[in-house]
């Protein structure tokens, strides 16, 4: 791995990630970018392109929620790939 951006909008996400001895400190390499951003809109922007984009969007009943399983949200993931990148989702189906 070159570089990892990770997005959240939620500061919480990255001030409590040193308590996940799981992640390894993943928030201290140096090739890691924290951006403090709304993931779907970050998408939108012309930027970088991704051989791996993950999705962790909460339950789609939550509220607001239904946009980050929208077509235009897919596509704009799409955009961003590399030609052989993937995109991978959770999917809290319980």
């Amino acid at each position: 791995v070159d570089q990892l951006d990770i997005v959240d909008l939620n500061p919480q996400v990255f001030a409590t990630a040193v308590e996940f001895p799981a992640n390894r400190g993943v928030v201290q390499d140096p090739r890691v970018r924290l951006i403090r951003d709304d993931g779907r809109q970050f998408l939108r922007r012309p930027g970088a392109r991704y051989d791996l984009i993950t999705s962790e969007p909460p339950p789609p009943l939550a509220a607001g929620v239904d946009r980050l399983y929208s077509v235009e949200y897919y596509a704009s993931a799409k955009q961003r790939l590399t030609p052989t990148g993937l995109m991978t989702q959770w999917l809290p189906l319980h």
